[in-house]
């Protein structure tokens, strides 16, 4: 079936804490053309939907319908031959160093990202502030994949028992300066550039 039906039926139920968060995305996604998706850390386990949202699949199914493209960036060997088995010649994979690698993309593309997911770093709930700084240097480095509507999200924001900010606690900071449209806040937090 194609994604609309497929997210309905299939993926949403199984998201858990990420269903309305996927679901709000995914609306604001559909109005533009050719979406191209870059995400950090890509899928690790298959079918574990609520434990890590599947996001790579689900980016590569949307993508399909939708004349889209998928780039998604992961240090780990393993989490990036995983993405490959599950996904389609829609994405392509990038086995590197996030931050390096969206520095690069940022000097070579040609357009602005439509969506840009970061999930790269794991959130320790007794020490968040690394993921937090990782996930603000993956924005840095992004900058120039941010234009006009770019999308961006980020996991693990609001996380029991740590409460708001999480992973992204610093590029939310950064998001209310630049006065980025809140499109979504809980366990995942998604804005768009006004």
């Amino acid at each position: 079936c194609g994604f609309d039906k497929g997210f309905k039926d299939f993926l949403y139920p199984r998201l858990g804490k990420r269903a309305k968060s996927f679901a709000s995305l995914f609306e604001h996604l559909k109005v533009i053309k050719n979406p191209l998706i870059i995400e950090t850390g890509c899928l690790r386990v298959p079918n574990n939907w609520e434990g890590d949202g599947q996001s790579t699949f689900q980016y590569d199914w949307f993508a399909r319908d939708y004349s889209g493209q998928v780039i998604t960036i992961d240090i780990n060997k393993d989490s990036i031959d995983s993405a490959r088995r599950a996904c389609s010649g829609i994405t392509n994979t990038i086995l590197n160093d996030s931050v390096e690698t969206l520095n690069m993309l940022s000097k070579i593309s040609s357009r602005p990202a439509s969506l840009i997911y970061l999930d790269s770093f794991d959130l320790d709930l007794s020490n968040p502030m690394p993921s937090a700084i990782h996930h603000a240097m993956e924005l840095m480095a992004a900058r120039g994949l941010i234009g006009q509507e770019t999308i961006i999200c980020v996991d693990d924001f609001d996380v029991p028992p740590l409460g708001a900010g999480g992973k992204g606690l610093i590029v939310d900071q950064l998001m209310h300066s630049i006065r980025a449209e809140v499109i979504y806040t809980g366990y995942q937090k998604i804005w768009k550039i006004k």
